[in-house]
């Protein structure tokens, strides 16, 4: 049976997910404020569908980056019976197996382990973009970039 990297082995550091979310409410809270109290604005624009508008952006990003935190990015996966000599195709680092997806694998030093098609370690959702969270990654920067554009 192959043991499987854990999200738990990463090196975590809570406040940087909490001050994306508390960064994102705020950016939300201000941008409302000021304007909803311009009379131009308001005359211009319904403020309920702006409103709605406005917390689907906030919501959808905040549940991009929990995903994305959370998620696993591809973690290869590590054999059972340790090789006496060091192969080609394993791992110096971890021991993970890299036959099958060799020249896509790269090795993380902050979550000590080989992920498929890494592209880096992200300090705002603490885990390594791969190949499996790539998706949510990119949706939560869009979703920041549009809530900004808001």
């Amino acid at each position: 049976m192959e043991k499987k990297q854990k999200k738990d082995d990463c090196v975590d550091v809570p406040f940087v997910p909490i001050g994306v979310w508390v960064g994102l409410i705020v950016l939300n809270a201000e941008a409302a404020w000021f304007l909803f109290n311009d009379e131009e604005f308001i005359k211009n624009v319904n403020p309920v569908l702006y409103t709605v508008l406005i917390l689907y952006l906030l919501i959808s990003g905040l549940a991009s980056h929990y995903i994305a935190c959370k998620s696993d990015p591809g973690f290869l996966t590590k054999p059972q019976v340790k090789h006496e000599t060091p192969d080609d195709h394993v791992c110096l680092k971890c021991g993970a197996d890299r036959t099958k997806y060799e020249p896509f694998v790269h090795h993380c030093g902050n979550c000590k382990g080989c992920i498929y098609k890494m592209n880096h370690h992200c300090l705002f959702i603490q885990n390594c973009v791969g190949h499996l969270n790539r998706k949510y990654y990119i949706l939560f920067n869009a979703y920041v970039c549009l809530n900004i554009l808001a």
